[in-house]
């Protein structure tokens, strides 16, 4: 690696280190980061209890927020900085898998697409666990290839590399379920791939059988939270549909520039006819493929034929691998082109990134902080009102109210018809003059609505701001 290599890569790492950490605290938590910020205020016993029989992922990443709120607060910036240094971490990491498994300028390339892409910059500045589950998936197989190159050879496995595949695959696993499914899927791949020299199947094994027992807890809790959870909030999974869903995800594109995503596709038909109608894909390259299909088409299945689970989201275990395609497709293009092709490419993810969706200058969540101020205005004059959530979850607004400093805390909720009769009945025992109904993203369901005006509450005052409003109804008595 020159001094050139080298500068690059640091070039890169800061212009994806600015998108990240650029206005992290501008927008709102939205209801996944308040979340967050609800279960981690618990002492850890209870979290540790809560996030075992009540949540629906492993309990790593929300230990991990709970001790670092300890020390950093739950501001906003405190909560998603975390997410930040390991999205800035993934750069350079992503660097290193493109050279091991190619060569520099396949590094810098991928490193450069996950600087400024959509996905891991947006999963950088959010309070979830998805940052750190990308990173953790790269570390683990970033050890897992330096560990069957080392069998293949029949050399004992470095201290690094071993570190890197267990550390990582178990941070995976008890981070998130699909870290959990990739480490398992990945490491049995491992077995079937690795070449009949004396011992190196034997030794792999070993350590896949290590792996898989230090796997175990998370396999059952994985078995226990669905069997727990009838239903989850992912809806059903339309096959014909996801493909363009998970390209979206990756990159982002404004209409006007999704022609660039045909440019890795010529590539890769370039090289094709290049080499003739025998083409062989390389050792690397079918691994690659098989990262990016068979965890989907797993989680497609399940999907499918059971409980719905699959996101694009979820599906950052094989962002990678899907970004080691695109670099290596145009990677294919004639030296004199490429940096045409790749240029146009770069430029069609920043445009939209920055101009096109003008992410780090308009909200990009619901804006709860604007109704939050509202609420502690009237508070300061002396004319508050108790505070409902129109969410599913009463604490919806409560960071957001912490935020503007008032001392309010939503305490009920009117997300459904079922739900207004408990809060009439309440506001009737205890006095109310008034309320605030708070809600975001499709705000309060209409038929809340007329359920609260047949009960007599009399809508005084409606605000909104992105994604959120506040409705301030007069209680008579």
């Amino acid at each position: 690696m020159t001094p050139r290599d080298r500068a690059v890569l640091a070039g890169i790492v800061v212009i994806g280190a600015a998108l990240r950490l650029v206005g992290i605290a501008q927008d709102s938590l939205w209801f996944d980061e308040v979340y967050t910020w609800w279960v981690t205020r618990r002492d850890l016993g209870d979290l540790l209890t809560f996030s075992l029989t009540r949540d629906v992922h492993p309990p790593l990443y929300l230990v991990g927020v709970w001790g670092w709120t300890r020390l950093a607060g739950d501001t906003e910036a405190a909560l998603r900085l975390p997410s930040a240094l390991a999205s800035i971490a993934t750069i350079p990491a992503m660097f290193a898998l493109g050279r091991r498994l190619y060569d520099v300028r396949t590094g810098l390339l991928v490193a450069g697409l996950t600087a400024i892409s959509w996905a891991p910059m947006h999963y950088g500045r959010e309070a979830r666990s998805y940052a750190l589950l990308l990173l953790a998936v790269l570390l683990a197989v970033l050890g897992g290839i330096g560990m069957h190159r080392a069998r293949q050879r029949e050399e004992s496995p470095g201290l690094a590399d071993r570190l890197l595949a267990f550390g990582g695959g178990f941070v995976a696993a008890y981070t998130h379920h699909f870290g959990l499914l990739l480490t398992l899927v990945l490491g049995g791949l491992g077995v079937f791939t690795m070449p009949r020299v004396p011992g190196a199947k034997r030794g792999w094994l070993r350590g896949y059988a290590g792996l898989v027992v230090g796997c175990a807890p998370a396999v059952a809790l994985a078995a226990w939270q669905r069997s727990a959870h009838d239903t989850f909030w992912i809806p059903p999974t339309d096959p014909g549909a996801f493909g363009w869903q998970f390209a979206g995800f990756l990159f982002w594109l404004e209409p006007a520039w999704r022609w660039v995503l045909a440019l890795p596709v010529i590539g890769i038909g370039l090289a094709a006819r290049r080499s003739g109608p025998r083409t062989r894909l390389s050792r690397e390259d079918g691994f690659i493929g098989a990262w990016l299909l068979v965890p989907t088409t797993v989680a497609l299945f399940v999907s499918v034929a059971s409980l719905p689970v699959l996101t694009p989201r979820n599906l950052i275990v094989v962002l990678p691998a899907a970004y080691l395609v695109v670099a290596r497709g145009l990677m294919q293009w004639p030296a004199r082109a490429r940096p045409w092709v790749v240029g146009a490419f770069a430029v069609a993810v920043l445009h939209t990134l920055l101009i096109g969706r003008a992410y780090h200058t308009t909200p990009q969540k619901p804006a709860l902080r604007v109704i939050a101020a509202t609420i502690a205005a009237e508070e300061a004059a002396g004319t508050s009102v108790p505070v409902v959530s129109s969410y599913i979850m009463p604490y919806a607004f409560d960071h957001a109210l912490q935020s503007e400093g008032a001392t309010a805390r939503g305490v009920g909720r009117a997300a459904r018809v079922g739900d207004v009769r408990g809060l009439v009945d309440r506001a009737t025992v205890e006095g109310w003059t008034g309320a605030w109904v708070l809600g975001a993203e499709d705000g309060t369901p209409a038929a809340v609505r007329r359920a609260l005006a047949d009960a007599g509450w009399q809508e005084e005052r409606v605000i909104t701001a992105y994604q959120a409003e506040g409705r301030r109804y007069a209680i008579p008595r």
